[in-house]
């Protein structure tokens, strides 16, 4: 809900001033991270590692038998992320909001026209992603691994790999799973690389390419769409041409 709602403020700001959701995303990354490191340190701050508490075994979020097949790091967690990915895959393309989304996604301009509330879609559409983004952080926190969060002015590295996993995924919460699965295997060997003095730069620089071959891939695409347009264009009007003769 906390991400939801600090989401919308970006949302407010694209839908009625137009401003650039990347920038009012980052600023707003920024000081959300702020407001939270005076939040650990208020109620759940371990003086003695900088850091926040861990949470413990009996309040972190249950192995449901999964553990036990999988190991500890394994728990009722991915489930919940699974099922978020399908809803939001069944509204997407079985639901008329979902048509309502990707329709000012496409162009707002040409919703708007068909009678479509393009504002009211564009806050909605950034207050789910900042659900979704709420979901995660929480996911990771209660995982039970131990996992701390630490008093630093930086952003985790987990809200800059959905960029990545969205790419690979080509924008489908299905593929997206697949996706996510890849690049959390790619930063968990590059931390056992480690310890075969290999750095784990590597594999920034894996997932970077990575990135840009499927950035390519969708530009390959455009102008195969592009291509068959036109070819159909001059089909149509050689068959117009033909039948005024």
């Amino acid at each position: 809900i906390a991400g939801a709602l600090w989401a919308l403020i970006p949302g407010i700001l694209k839908a009625t001033r137009n401003v650039n959701v990347v920038i009012s995303g980052i600023m707003c990354n920024y000081i959300g991270m702020l407001l939270v490191i005076q939040g650990i340190k208020a109620t759940i701050y371990n003086s003695t590692g900088a850091e926040s508490y861990a949470v413990s075994k009996a309040r972190s979020i249950p192995g449901f038998g999964l553990n036990q097949i999988f190991g500890d790091r394994v728990n009722l967690g991915i489930i919940i992320a699974i099922l978020l990915c399908v809803l939001a895959w069944f509204i997407m393309n079985k639901t008329t909001f979902g048509y309502e989304l990707k329709a000012c996604g496409f162009n707002k301009d040409a919703a708007r026209y068909a009678g479509m509330n393009e504002k009211k879609c564009i806050v909605l559409a950034l207050m789910i992603s900042g659900f979704f983004a709420g979901i995660g952080g929480a996911l990771t926190y209660l995982c039970g691994t131990g996992k701390t969060l630490p008093i630093t002015e930086t952003l985790p590295n987990e809200g800059w790999n959905g960029i990545p996993v969205a790419l690979l995924g080509f924008s489908n919460p299905i593929g997206c799973i697949f996706a996510a699965l890849f690049i959390g295997y790619m930063n968990v060997g590059g931390n056992y690389m480690q310890a075969l003095n290999i750095a784990i730069e590597v594999i920034d620089i894996i997932v970077a390419v990575i990135i840009y071959f499927a950035s390519f891939t969708l530009f390959i695409k455009a102008l195969l769409e592009r291509y068959q347009r036109n070819k159909k264009r001059k089909a149509e009007m050689q068959n117009e041409g033909g039948k005024t003769e």
